[in-house]
C-alpha cells in the first residue's frame, strides 16, 4: 500500500501519483505534446490559414485527440497566439545572448544578428506569412504585435550602442538607425514584399554600414550642399 504524502512535507518530484507516474515525466510528456501541438498547428495554418485549419485536422497532425488539444489550449485563437509566442521565444533567446556577448566586435556580432533572424524566418517564414496577411481579424497577432517590435528595437538599439561606441557608428542619429535596422530584420524575418528577389542577410549587412550610394559621404543633396 502506498503511503500518502504528508502535507507539511515538501513535495518530492519523483514521488509516484496515484497512477503510478512521476511527476517530473509527467511533465515531460505534457511538453511534447504542446510542441507537437504547436508543430502541427504552424504546418497546418501554413499551408491552410488560419480561417481554414480546422481543429480536428491540427489534433490529427499532432497525434492526439481534440479533447486533448483543448486541454493545452481554450480554443484556435489561444493556439495561433501560443504558437507565435513560442516562435518568438525561441528567436528571443539566441539574440539577446548575441547582443549580450561581450567577446564579440560589433561587425561580426550585426552579420550574426541578421543571421539569426533570417534563419528563423527560413524556418517559420510561411507561417509568419499567413498569420500578418491575416492580421486584420486576428487577435492574437495584435496582442503580440506591438511587443514584438518593442523587443526588437530595444536589442537593435542596445547592438548599435555597441557600434558606437567601438567608432563603427555615428551617434548623432541613433533612433533613427535603430528603427531602419529593425525594418530591415522585419525583411530578414518575414522576406521580401512579393515579386521582389530574396535579399541576402550579407547584402541587408552591406546595405546598413554602407548605404546605396558609391560614395556614401559625398551625397550631392541638390542644393549645392552634401548629404
Amino acid at each position: 500500500m502506498t503511503p500518502e504524502h504528508d502535507p507539511d512535507l515538501p513535495h518530492d518530484p519523483h514521488a509516484p501519483d496515484r497512477h503510478g507516474a512521476p511527476a517530473r515525466l509527467r511533465d515531460r510528456l505534457r511538453e511534447q505534446t504542446q510542441q507537437a501541438i504547436l508543430d502541427a498547428a504552424e504546418r497546418t495554418i501554413t499551408e491552410e490559414g488560419t480561417a481554414l485549419a480546422r481543429i480536428d485536422a491540427i489534433a490529427a497532425a499532432a497525434g492526439v485527440s481534440v479533447g486533448t488539444l483543448y486541454n493545452h489550449f481554450a480554443d484556435r485563437d489561444a493556439l495561433v497566439a501560443a504558437v507565435i509566442a513560442d516562435r518568438r521565444r525561441e528567436l528571443s533567446v539566441l539574440v539577446t545572448q548575441l547582443v549580450a556577448d561581450p567577446n564579440l566586435r560589433f561587425v561580426p556580432k550585426l552579420r550574426a544578428y541578421m543571421r539569426l533572424y533570417a534563419e528563423a524566418g527560413g524556418r517559420h517564414r510561411g507561417f509568419f506569412a499567413v498569420v500578418m496577411g491575416e492580421q486584420g481579424g486576428l487577435r492574437s497577432w495584435h496582442c503580440q504585435r506591438d511587443e514584438a517590435m518593442a523587443a526588437w528595437l530595444e536589442l537593435s538599439r542596445k547592438l548599435l550602442t555597441q557600434g558606437i561606441e567601438e567608432g563603427v557608428l555615428a551617434g548623432d542619429r541613433l533612433d533613427v538607425h535603430t528603427l531602419i535596422l529593425t525594418g530591415l530584420v522585419r525583411t530578414a524575418v518575414v522576406g521580401p514584399m512579393n515579386g521582389l528577389v530574396a535579399i541576402a542577410t550579407d547584402d541587408l549587412v552591406h546595405f546598413f554600414l554602407h548605404g546605396a550610394s558609391l560614395h556614401p559621404h559625398n551625397v550631392p543633396a541638390g542644393d549645392g550642399s552634401s548629404l
